[in-house]
């Protein structure tokens, strides 16, 4: 099966293909269908595994307590294959956990460019193991986001390698320093329904970056929504509560487009902080204390002031169902 992700027609015409340009922000069109196709706010992300080398206390892939799983180059094929009928992306992230721990992570990136979803693909990575990649590796890459945390160790001699290696390879490389995280999840969560709609309809990984997710045959509209369940330690039959199926059909596309565009919160929204989580410092933790740092109530979790910001850059309309439950708590 190998051979079906060797069209390296598409592997030299990437070198030559413009850099695509960054997520356009709050003014960006969101989803579209053009030309028959569903266009995404920018990129469609896969995790190709869920383990990481870190464990990183507000990791918002909940890796640390997360099980070892390798994505299969040629299910991702099959299922990108038929994704690519009814939807196009800019891009696909690479991501994980740390997708630098995949075995075969040429051939996954492989797999993804010969379905046809899109001809620009990007690891997202901590950059740990890059040192480790061979030439195939920078070869095959046409994006590479490096996250740099305060204990990473990763110096600017290294940090320079990289660059001179995606400079060789013609790779885009962009790295990021973060010292402070938001806090992601609640375990408890909230039973507050317009605290829930705030946070769906602010949720810039839904509504602005576009971060829809491929997991196991289904599709999301954020990652978050495919950890959470797991983190909550619900049913396997709960898992895909907040997906969709994918299915070759001709109805498909239309269905796709309907998810993705319904003003509906997600079950995990009950659970998840999007970006209004509160700021704290970046640190790393043991994996079996992960869980008690994110054991409180949703609402002690909220940077209200940073939502309130978001609303209001978003040009966010609180329904009136939403004023008259605000209004009758405030009262």
């Amino acid at each position: 099966m190998l051979e079906t992700f060797l069209p390296s027609i598409l592997g030299r015409l990437k070198k030559t293909a413009a850099s695509p340009p960054k997520a356009a922000g709050i003014a960006n069109p969101g989803v579209r269908i053009v030309d028959g196709k569903i266009v995404p706010h920018y990129a469609f992300q896969v995790d190709i595994v869920d383990q990481c080398n870190l464990a990183c206390r507000d990791c918002n892939h909940i890796s640390p307590i997360a099980k070892n799983r390798f994505t299969n180059p040629e299910t991702l094929h099959r299922d990108f294959s038929i994704l690519a009928k009814v939807y196009q992306p800019q891009l696909v992230q690479l991501l994980g956990g740390e997708p630098l721990l995949h075995p075969d992570i040429v051939t996954v990136i492989k797999a993804v460019r010969a379905s046809g979803i899109s001809d620009r693909v990007m690891v997202v990575s901590n950059g740990l193991l890059l040192p480790r990649m061979r030439d195939e590796f920078w070869e095959n890459l046409d994006d590479l986001e490096i996250s740099i945390y305060p204990d990473s160790n990763l110096d600017q001699k290294l940090i320079e390698n990289f660059q001179a290696k995606a400079t060789e390879h013609e790779v885009r490389l962009e790295v990021y320093y973060y010292k402070e995280f938001r806090r992601g999840f609640s375990i408890p969560g909230t039973q507050n329904q317009a605290l829930v709609e705030r946070i769906y309809r602010s949720c810039k990984a839904v509504h602005v970056w576009g971060c829809h997710s491929l997991y196991e045959g289904y599709i999301y509209k954020c990652p978050q929504s495919t950890f959470i369940p797991r983190m909550l330690g619900l049913a396997k039959e709960k898992h895909t509560r907040d997906g969709l199926e994918l299915r070759d059909a001709p109805d498909f596309r239309d269905e796709l487009y309907a998810f993705l565009t319904s003003p509906e919160p997600l079950q995990a929204c009950r659970n998840c902080l999007a970006p209004a989580g509160s700021m704290r410092p970046h640190t790393q933790v043991r994996p079996r204390d992960w869980l008690a740092e994110h054991d409180g109530p949703l609402e002690s979790m909220v940077d209200y002031q940073e939502l309130r910001r978001i609303e209001a850059e978003m040009h966010i309309q609180k329904p009136d169902h939403i004023k008259e439950l605000l209004e009758s708590r405030s009262a």
